[in-house]
């Protein structure tokens, strides 16, 4: 398998292949918060206050070093994002990319463990590879837009309404469907042939 198109694309597959020399991981938590805020009123001489209710979420970042080293002794080092690589010295770990044809490199989409026959992939690539062109989304947010103008100029309020709230998803629609179609990929046999030919180098003794 040298080539594969996604979302009218072509795409060059390029692989590296080597015994690991060295792993190490680590992981970083972001923690976000947002709300909190009071404010306080008088009415007729009797004073109140209200807070917003305060929201907390996080992100957790898994960041994977990798040290190959091919058949011939070339050496390669990796910072995977996100991959939660499962590897120990002396597997064989196959690293796989995608390049547009007009471009010359590409952060890496999956590392195949050959050893334990598991793969794992950038899921942020592989959904950005299958998302629809952004024009998509602006021409989609035009159209709600325009909808929403007729149907208030021909005072049909309900039309109009729902023109005004179809605005926000429309704009944020062709992320929903790269991911959709990012599953549907990983699910489809095209993938399951890439895998299996990630799967077809063979192991490389220390």
């Amino acid at each position: 398998m040298e080539t594969m198109t996604i979302n009218k694309k072509q795409y060059k597959l390029a692989f590296i292949s080597g015994r690991v020399a060295s792993i190490s991981k680590r992981s970083e938590t972001h923690v976000s918060g947002s709300g909190g805020g009071g404010r306080g009123h008088t009415i007729h001489g009797t004073g109140g206050s209200s807070t917003s209710p305060i929201t907390i979420s996080s992100t957790t970042t898994v960041h994977d070093d990798l040290f190959l080293i091919e058949k011939d002794g070339k050496e390669h080092s990796f910072h995977l994002r996100n991959f939660d690589l499962a590897c120990m010295e002396g597997n064989t770990v196959t690293i796989a990319f995608a390049i547009m044809e007009d471009k010359d490199s590409s952060p890496p989409i999956a590392a195949y463990n050959n050893s334990t026959r598991r793969a794992f992939y950038n899921n942020r690539v592989i959904n950005e590879m299958h998302t629809p062109h952004y024009m998509y989304g602006v021409l989609s947010f035009f159209v709600a837009l325009s909808l929403s103008v007729v149907f208030l100029y021909t005072k049909h309020f309900i039309l109009f309404l729902i023109g005004a709230l179809s605005i926000i998803p429309a704009g944020v629609a062709r992320k929903d469907i790269g991911r959709r179609r990012a599953n549907k990929f990983k699910k489809s046999y095209e993938f399951e042939g890439f895998t299996n030919y990630l799967s077809s180098f063979p192991l490389i003794e220390g």
